[in-house]
């Protein structure tokens, strides 16, 4: 830019809270409800498309793996229980509430407490998974530049943010803001092709570009810290991408409605709140 600020910067409508209150807010999360976002149909997804990607590359499911922003563990302990050994399960997040249960849930792993930004670990790894954690960084090139440096030569790095822009429910402009509704989490709400510029500046190279089945999961890759997958093809891993979109037709569907009920009762909780009339708002939106 020709006053050099940065593209990311402009886009930046909040600046998050200091690091300790965050940590505060999840570990609340984590101790008013121990299983969120724990989702064993997620997880299975996630390892299969792991485990598709490694038979169409000729090699096995097997090594180091750390998930970056591991939360409560559920992931680990899939990912545990059907590799069977073959790999070597490691947990990274900042919130200790959340490391505390997965302690329990994941009991192979080895666990750590700490910001990813300055963890020094001091060894690398195969595979490195990362879901809906990224688009939670202030600086997200720089967490993806950090996740380049920790990966082997031909490690693979599974990448998933959600399309935070799809319904419209925090506005459709790109930009860093907490996400109206839902969880309310502060997240870049940002096109695939921006992700993308992020990917490029951190030196990262895209080996598959993969289409989620669900608005969570749509903004999914596969990349590596070099180029020698890129042309690469991939068969068994298209047909299952192919299966899922298909299958979780129904299930976007349904998301959709619940947000336009959501969008729907925010209106008129607004306009009768406006009236005078709050209180009958808050009863006749319950039945809707």
């Amino acid at each position: 830019m020709s006053d050099g600020v940065d593209w990311l910067e402009r886009l930046v409508e909040i600046e998050p809270p200091q690091p300790s209150e965050v940590i505060q807010e999840y570990d609340k999360r984590f101790q008013q409800e121990p299983q969120i976002w724990s989702d064993p149909e997620h997880d299975e997804y996630v390892y299969r498309i792991l485990e598709h990607f490694c038979a169409d590359m000729g090699r096995p499911l097997a090594g180091e793996l750390l998930d970056l922003g591991c939360g409560n563990g559920h992931t680990l302990r899939y990912l545990a229980d059907s590799s069977k050994g073959a790999l070597s399960l490691t947990g990274l997040d900042f919130s200790a509430q959340a490391i505390k249960i997965a302690k329990s849930q994941a009991p192979a792993a080895q666990l750590y407490c700490a910001d990813f930004l300055t963890w020094d670990i001091g060894r690398r790894f195969d595979f490195i998974i990362s879901l809906g954690v990224f688009e939670h960084f202030r600086n997200p090139r720089a967490a993806l530049r950090k996740a380049t440096s920790l990966l082997k030569e031909q490690g693979i790095f599974y990448l998933e943010v959600p399309n935070c822009l799809w319904h419209g429910w925090s506005g459709r402009r790109e930009g860093f803001r907490r996400h109206r509704g839902g969880s309310d989490q502060l997240e870049w709400h940002l096109r695939r092709s921006s992700w993308g510029r992020l990917i490029a500046d951190a030196n990262l190279y895209v080996v598959a570009a993969i289409r989620g089945p669900t608005p969570w999961t749509e903004f999914t890759w596969l990349l590596s810290n070099s180029s020698w997958a890129e042309a690469s093809q991939f068969p068994e891993l298209d047909r299952f991408c192919q299966v899922q979109w298909r299958q979780a037709r129904p299930r976007r569907i349904r998301h959709f409605r619940n947000i336009q009920k959501q969008r729907l009762k925010v209106v008129l909780q607004t306009v009768l709140g406006r009236l005078g009339l709050l209180g009958f708002a808050r009863k006749f939106t319950q039945r809707i």
